[in-house]
């Protein structure tokens, strides 16, 4: 059997939870909130995301630039502006601040 640690007190997240039924009862809550109407709701927030993402590599034209960190960051932003807890990608995302907020 596959098991997760978590912080004491957490139920742990969508992901991480082994019991089946509670799985589907935490599934039907995220596809409620990313499903196509509520996706429209979050156009405007994403669209100033990307927008700032472009910005930041247009400043960096003509030289190196890794576009696989600045697409995985900007999906790690993306997820926390939604309210998805995420904590891996935190610390090397961490001078985005200035274009996140």
């Amino acid at each position: 059997m596959y098991t997760v640690t978590t912080l004491h007190g957490s139920t742990g997240n969508l992901i991480t939870v082994i019991d089946p039924q509670e799985h589907a009862q935490r599934r039907k809550i995220w596809d409620r909130s990313m499903n196509t109407s509520a996706l429209l709701g979050y156009r405007d927030m994403l669209s100033a995301r990307i927008t700032q993402l472009v910005q930041q590599l247009e400043k960096r034209q003509g030289s190196e630039t890794d576009l696989a960190w600045w697409l995985s960051c900007l999906s790690y932003v993306i997820f926390r502006l939604l309210g998805v807890e995420l904590g891996s990608n935190a610390l090397s995302c961490a001078g985005l601040i200035s274009w996140v907020t």
